[in-house]
């Protein structure tokens, strides 16, 4: 679970949890600090408790995605497997390993709970064995998995703009998993055959 840190000082049981990766450096960067935008305000207006979610572990990355991935995630090489989700950079694992354990925790909250709620995160192009549209972690895909150790059956709706392609590429035929996917038209981002 989370290491007990939020915005709000303790964690309140009648609010909604909503998880916030620590983004580090680059949590003042506009594509990150909206996340926690967001997130404060939630707490200011009394709807939430913003809880700062634990890093996943490599082990964590490899419920969905395939050991060669994930070595060329941590090292950048290949280069062209480990910038296939976008460009490469020294942090980029660190970022996704702070995502992927917020988004893991939310699911523990979920499941403890009953709901939580996730700033930030939801990699769903990344395919088993490369990222995709800037999306380096599949994190709905781990979610998957993860979720798997407690419960049999599992359902995703992602209302993301564009289609999970790599959600759905790392689940062919999977008849214990129901991926309702409501997108807009996005050029170059077809569903598998």
């Amino acid at each position: 679970m989370a290491d007990g840190s939020n915005f709000s000082g303790a964690a309140n049981a009648g609010l909604l949890r909503l998880f916030a990766p620590d983004y580090g450096a680059v949590a003042e960067r506009d594509v990150y600090r909206r996340h926690l935008v967001a997130g404060e305000r939630a707490r200011t207006e009394g709807l939430a408790t913003v809880i700062t979610g634990r890093r996943a572990v490599l082990d964590d990355l490899a419920l969905f995605h395939t050991r060669d991935y994930v070595e060329a995630l941590r090292t950048g090489e290949p280069e062209g497997v480990a910038s296939s989700g976008g460009t490469w950079f020294p942090g980029l694992l660190d970022l996704g390993m702070a995502v992927l354990g917020a988004f893991l925790d939310a699911i523990d909250a979920a499941l403890q709970h009953g709901v939580s709620g996730m700033l930030g995160g939801g990699g769903h192009h990344a395919e088993p064995g490369r990222g995709g549209a800037l999306s380096p972690v599949n994190d709905l895909g781990i979610g998957v998995h993860y979720l798997r150790r407690r419960v049999r059956r599992v359902m995703i709706v992602d209302l993301d703009v564009h289609f999970g392609n790599g959600t759905a590429a790392g689940f062919p035929d999977d008849a214990e998993l129901f991926l309702f996917d409501y997108h807009g038209h996005a050029a170059g981002l077809h569903r598998p055959t």
